[in-house]
């Protein structure tokens, strides 16, 4: 008798492989040594180490969490997106402080850094590559905060110095 888990769904014929089926699987890498393996794999033929599995619909996508972030992170929303429910009511209660905020900015700025495997292996869903314009264009805006904040900084030294003299 064959293993139940080698037949198809009806119970009759035996499995076909994802290759036959035409299904492709997304590229995965070890979490903890980088090397490139199965997307079925649990464990790390290289290292040995157990590999997160990711639920399904989980796919986060990093543009969205990152426009999140950088213009409704100072209420958290970013962290409910992205699953953190716990964080996101931390964000709506100290929201008033407008430290949330400053750091809902840091971490749009962490998500420009991650590099897509990075990001997949943490919030999941299939290896792809981002656009690398719309990646340019967040990395201006989360950018025009502190170039204002030294504008400003600019100004007030040049005023201080015009009344001096």
């Amino acid at each position: 008798m064959s293993d139940p888990q080698d037949t198809d769904a009806t119970g009759t014929g035996p499995k076909a492989s994802d290759a036959q089926l035409g299904v492709v699987l997304p590229p995965k890498f070890c979490h903890a040594c980088g090397a490139p393996i199965d997307p079925r794999a649990e464990i790390c033929p290289k290292c040995g180490v157990r590999q997160p599995m990711v639920a399904a619909g989980s796919d986060k996508d990093r543009v969205t969490a990152i426009l999140l972030a950088l213009f409704l992170g100072w209420i958290g929303i970013h962290k409910f997106y992205l699953g953190k429910t716990v964080l996101g009511i931390v964000y709506v209660i100290f929201f008033w402080t407008g430290i949330p905020s400053l750091i809902a900015w840091i971490e749009a700025i962490t998500y420009l850094l991650k590099s897509d495997e990075a990001w997949v292996a943490e919030y999941g869903g299939p290896a792809r590559r981002s656009n690398g314009a719309v990646i340019g264009c967040l990395w201006v805006v989360a950018l025009l905060p502190l170039l204002a904040i030294l504008a400003i900084i600019s100004l007030l030294f040049l005023a201080a110095r015009s009344a001096t003299s």
